[in-house]
């Protein structure tokens, strides 16, 4: 017979249905962390609450910058499974974060907006690559746009 405290251990190691069935939440969740710290390139302590923060506050300047990158979309995104239209969705949030960053540094990269815009259309089921290239080379077009009238803005402000 084990001893009491082998059965003591034994009692707090076994599983419950609870505990099953909680499980694999607690390992989703975990894979979503070390998804947004990668995505984030955040520091390890307090991953989850740093990237709601980054995803919730949303500047006038994302603002415009999602709704160029969201211009024309809505029909593919509609005719979306579930599951792509969040990956889609989350992926053009990253996109739109990354280009706002790329939009306050005095020098512009516009080859790199247009590489992050074309790896986010290309997650569209179905789409001709050079549909996606024409889509991709406008949005970054009216991205500059946008570019040059914040920049006004600031002149303005000074």
């Amino acid at each position: 017979m084990p001893s009491p405290e082998m059965q003591a251990l034994k009692a707090e190691n076994a599983l419950t249905p609870e505990a099953v069935l909680e499980a694999p939440l607690a390992k989703t969740e975990v894979r979503v962390e070390k998804k947004a710290e990668g995505r984030l390139g955040e520091g390890v302590g307090g991953v989850a609450v740093t990237a709601s923060k980054a995803i919730s506050v949303k500047t006038p300047e994302f603002q415009k910058v999602e709704k160029v990158l969201e211009d024309g979309v809505a029909p593919f995104y509609e005719k979306m499974p579930r599951n792509l239209r969040i990956s889609f969705k989350a992926k053009g949030e990253e996109v739109a974060r990354e280009i706002e960053e790329i939009l306050k540094s005095v020098k512009v990269q516009a080859n790199k907006i247009l590489q992050l815009i074309i790896s986010w259309l290309k997650m569209i089921p179905g789409v001709n690559r050079f549909f996606i290239e024409q889509e991709a080379k406008i949005k970054t077009d009216k991205i500059l746009l946008l570019k040059k009238e914040f920049d006004r803005k600031k002149f303005v402000a000074i």
